[in-house]
């Protein structure tokens, strides 16, 4: 079975080059406050480039602690399922450097692990296999890092340089080999004239026989060429050097470096106001940070191949009208080669956002909100204009009137707002209505004041409840040729055509009810016990019509519906057998009968 690319990159070569490039921000990271999250988004970003994503879950981290002269740090990660994925992977800090290692789970024994050393270069240093558990990593790794360090294998030398072979030709001077047929004593090829008197020149040696002739020498270069010739040597490495060095050496954050923070707010389909923070700066900045009111998802951003990052703030359930966010920046210091020569760098501003209060009108809500804030404006069912979901002691005013805690509440004159668009109209047809000199204000005292719509629908049911409380109300001169028959609260006949509420004269209210009528029974079932018998509920319909011209209740009258039939068995947790939802047609015929004035007996 092959390792899963996931959990293996994240071992072997994202978290490595986190710990390896730097490692007390690792380090102080794995030890803070919010460590898993740290890991987390080291995770998320390997499964953007892996073919076969791992669940995170197991990932954390398993201690921090001192050991010897440097600090040790243990990472656990998601159980392996297939050989080379990791059980732990270490991090060790010393004055000495940083060491990484991994504990893989072996092929041939999923209950055993090899210990390895990685580096930056690729190069894997085995550390001996150990039982798979956090007990023997951690008896390995105080062995490893408090005892001789391991070294890889030495290379092979090169082979010992020996005397030249035969058929070579020796240095002048030197003892040479023996050729084939060369007599014993090298005297015998020297020419006359080597042993000539002092300061003459000696002849060099004559080749042996079958041998070619030896060139004449060639005489001696210029000594200006010969110093050219060996300083070059010298010089050359000098400059490579110095090629290598710049280009291995990587600029670092500036002293005079500042960071760029925009802020932009916007409201979404949903109502809701959201902010977006941008923040780029040089590219030496590895990684941002964002801290405020609902920016809990920007603890960690970074930037990869740009040099600015977004931070997005729904400021929906966010009551403060100018909150303020701190933003840091952390990067890195000059380089070598990737080696820190100096400690990393921060960066750090903090910026106010100013929210604007009003109130609008929103499509998506159907009602008026409070724009870029949480709450909105609805009408109870009795009658009162009521702000919901609006933050902690927000305070409603309409005209000179204001509401306090628990719940910002208003008193509506229902009549009033009614007769803006008529009685049918809010009943049956629909349409707006306008409640003027609305002021929301919350309780640093930012606030908005305007009018607020609703819609004529919303204003139904208070209506309805309103007509069947003032059922007795005495109309007088006033009109009275309409009707209006209500059932639970909703329109269900209306009578000519009331446009003001004095227009509406007789009210006819059904209210649907339900009520005991004997028992079934008894049933042997769980949870209800043998011999328990079962309520048998029918529906009743109680119709009371009211002549608001006269001011006064002309019939009142209950109807029962028909009584269910007792089943012969039940299913568990039944708790009562429930009739048809439908009190009669007596009900409906006696309510038409009082619809009309004339209708009355």
């Amino acid at each position: 079975m092959l390792a899963r690319d996931h959990h293996y990159l994240f071992s072997h070569t994202h978290l490595r080059n986190q710990a390896l490039r730097d490692p007390e921000k690792v380090v102080t990271e794995l030890r803070g406050a919010v460590r898993e999250s740290f890991l987390f988004f080291l995770w998320e970003q390997v499964e953007g480039v892996a073919s076969t994503p791992v669940n995170g879950a197991g990932l954390g981290v398993e201690g921090v602690d001192a050991l010897g002269a440097g600090t040790l740090a243990v990472v656990r990660l998601p159980e392996p399922e297939a050989p080379t994925e990791s059980f732990y992977a270490a991090i060790y800090v010393a004055p000495a450097g940083a060491r990484y290692f991994v504990f893989d789970r072996t092929a041939a024994d999923p209950t055993k692990a090899t210990l390895a050393e990685l580096e930056l270069d690729e190069t894997r240093i085995a550390l001996g296999q150990h039982p798979a558990t956090k007990d023997a990593l951690l008896a390995a790794l105080v062995a490893e890092l408090t005892g001789p360090v391991s070294q890889p294998p030495a290379p092979m030398s090169q082979p010992p340089v020996t005397a030249p072979t035969q058929m070579m030709p020796s240095f002048p001077g030197a003892p040479g080999p023996s050729y084939p047929g060369a007599p014993s004593n090298p005297g015998a090829f020297s020419s006359p004239g080597a042993f000539s008197s002092p300061g003459m020149h000696s002849m060099p040696p004559m080749p042996p026989p079958g041998m070619p002739p030896m060139a004449p020498a060639r005489p001696a270069p210029r000594r200006k060429t010969w110093l050219w010739l060996l300083a070059i040597p010298l010089v050359a490495p000098l400059f490579c050097c110095l090629a290598v060095g710049v280009m291995g050496f990587e600029s670092g954050l500036e002293d005079d470096a500042a960071l760029e923070v925009t802020t932009e707010l916007s409201i979404t389909g949903g109502d809701t106001e959201q902010l977006v923070i941008t923040v780029s700066g040089p590219d030496a900045l590895d990684s941002f940070s964002v801290e405020g009111p609902g920016a809990d998802a920007c603890g960690y951003l970074y930037s990869y191949g740009s040099r600015a990052v977004t931070c997005t703030v729904d400021l929906a359930a966010i009551a403060d009208a100018s909150p303020s966010y701190r933003v840091t920046a952390r990067g890195h210091g000059d380089r070598m080669f990737g080696e820190n020569l100096e400690d990393s760098r921060q960066l750090e501003q903090t910026v106010e956002v100013t929210r604007t209060l009003a109130l609008e009108w929103s499509d998506a809500s159907q009602g008026t909100v409070i724009r870029g804030f949480p709450g909105r404006l609805q009408v109870t069912r009795d009658g009162f204009l009521r702000l919901a979901g609006a933050p902690a002691g927000a305070t409603l005013i309409v005209g000179p009137d204001s509401s306090a805690e628990p719940e910002p509440l208003i008193a509506l004159d229902l009549a009033a707002l009614t007769n803006q668009v008529g009685v049918t109209a809010v009943l049956r047809d629909g349409g707006r209505i306008t409640v003027e000199g609305v002021t929301v204000r919350l309780t640093d005292g930012t606030q908005a004041t305007g009018s607020a719509q609703i819609n004529a629908s919303d204003l139904g049911p208070a209506l309805a409840s309103q007509f069947a409380l003032m059922g007795d109300a005495q109309l007088g001169d006033a009109g009275g040729e309409a009707a209006l028959w209500l059932e639970d609260g909703r329109v269900r006949q209306i009578v000519g055509a009331p446009r003001t509420v004095s227009d509406v004269g007789r009210v006819i209210v059904t209210e649907n009810r339900e009520a005991r009528s004997g028992t079934c029974g008894p049933y042997a079932l769980y949870g209800i016990g043998y011999g328990e018998r079962i309520p048998r509920m029918r529906w009743m319909a109680d119709v009371t019509a009211y002549d608001r011209v006269e001011g006064r209740r002309v019939a009142r009258r209950s109807f029962g519906g028909s009584r269910p039939d007792c089943p012969y068995s039940i299913q568990s947790g039944t708790r009562a057998i429930h009739g048809a939802r439908d009190a009669g047609p007596d009900a409906d015929e006696y309510a038409r009968r009082y619809l009309v004035p004339e209708g009355e007996t």
